[in-house]
């Protein structure tokens, strides 16, 4: 934390230009000695100084990326569940960011955000009533949980291990790297001075690259050049997605009311990155307040109280909050939902969106996935990929 607070003020540009070459220069410095231990650690696993474990009766897909936080992971494992779920058994596989629990779990409907943490809360109530909706599972080990989970559900096919391109202890059939498109991993430095947790070389372990939080108008020469850049580290052709984010219209947190499009917002958060969804709101509604939190912030009574009483100063007869769906999953805590009945919120979903490339991403995901699986197991599902 204490790493990011100076990176932060440095890049501020608040100190005497003195200053501020020393501060780069210690910056500079931790980054080579995070970089040389990040490239030890691949070396382990690349030489197999370092146990690897396969699963074969499963197909592995690692959704992940090089930079930290904010590239949108979530909404892509949304989207590849949404995408494959009519056609395989699915479980998705997270470490459970934030929870205060240890033990290995498989999330259901008795779970909260502090058991399993915000995002697979988020997937599992976004999945379970769906028609074939995935397992969700959370623990620290990601090869025990998988074992465990194909333990239980020996009828899952396909695993989509979220956040795991670090997590090289288990072998992976594919390889998905997100890197977004205001901050791509190729103009990026290495921890602390830039974002990066491995050397931009790491690019070449990945087999898919998804561009993420694209304008939805993004040139072919853009396009071009992003495709240089990413094949210039990769050193070979492999297959690349430019994605947006689409915001869907709001739904009622705590309240069947409508919402009102008149209405004032008061904006609340908890994420790593949000830029993109603060110029939607202002460009969409009435956005007369932010109240920005640090990344999966567990809120607390002190928390709800100031949001509350920032939320009665709005003068605005007709008011009410936005959240996202990660952030709705914390605030469910039972400590903390009972003081915000008086107050309208609402959740502003998001989605990942591929556009026409879709067909083509599909036909890939296929391709990659058909042949590794088990031909018994292909044969005997009810998702016949036959």
């Amino acid at each position: 934390m204490t790493v990011r607070i100076i990176h932060h003020l440095f890049k501020q540009r608040i100190y005497h230009p003195a200053i501020a070459s020393l501060l780069r220069g210690l910056l500079q410095g931790l980054s080579w000695v995070y970089g040389a231990m990040s490239y030890i650690r691949n070396l382990c696993y690349d030489f197999n100084l370092r146990p690897i474990h396969r699963f074969d009766n499963a197909f592995v897909i690692s959704i992940g990326n090089i930079a930290v936080g904010g590239t949108g992971k979530t909404p892509c494992v949304a989207y590849m569940v949404r995408l494959l779920q009519d056609r395989f058994h699915i479980a998705v596989v997270s470490r459970g960011y934030g929870r205060k629990t240890r033990m290995d779990r498989i999330v259901n409907s008795t779970d909260s955000a502090a058991t399993v943490g915000d995002e697979p809360l988020q997937l599992y109530q976004q999945f379970e009533a769906t028609k074939h909706p995935p397992v969700i599972a959370v623990g620290n080990s990601r090869a025990s949980i998988i074992a465990k989970v194909l333990q239980a559900h020996p009828q899952v096919q396909l695993i989509l291990l979220d956040d795991g391109f670090q997590h090289r202890s288990v072998h992976r059939d594919l390889n998905v790297v997100l890197t977004t498109f205001d901050n791509p991993f190729f103009l990026d430095q290495m921890l602390p001075l830039g974002t990066l947790r491995e050397h931009k070389q790491a690019i070449q372990r990945a087999d898919m690259v998804f561009v993420t939080k694209c304008p939805v108008a993004l040139s072919e020469d853009k396009q071009a050049y992003f495709r240089q850049q990413i094949t210039a580290y990769k050193k070979r052709e492999l297959p690349i997605f430019f994605t947006h984010l689409r915001y869907l219209p709001p739904i009622g947190f705590n309240i069947q009311e409508a919402f009102n499009k008149d209405a004032a917002i008061m904006l609340l958060t908890g994420i790593a990155d949000t830029k993109p969804l603060v110029s939607y709101v202002k460009q969409t509604y009435q956005l007369v307040a932010h109240h920005a939190f640090s990344d999966h912030h567990m809120f607390t009574k002190r928390d709800v109280q100031q949001i509350v009483a920032a939320f009665t100063r709005i003068p605005q007869q007709k008011k009410c909050i936005f959240t996202t769906e990660k952030d709705a999953a914390r605030l469910l805590d039972p400590t903390i939902y009972p003081m915000l009945q008086d107050i309208p919120i609402f959740l502003l979903p998001i989605a990942m969106h591929v556009g026409d490339q879709e067909a083509a991403l599909h036909a890939v995901l296929l391709d990659c996935i058909q042949p590794k699986l088990p031909r018994m197991r292909s044969e005997s599902s009810r998702y016949s990929i036959a």
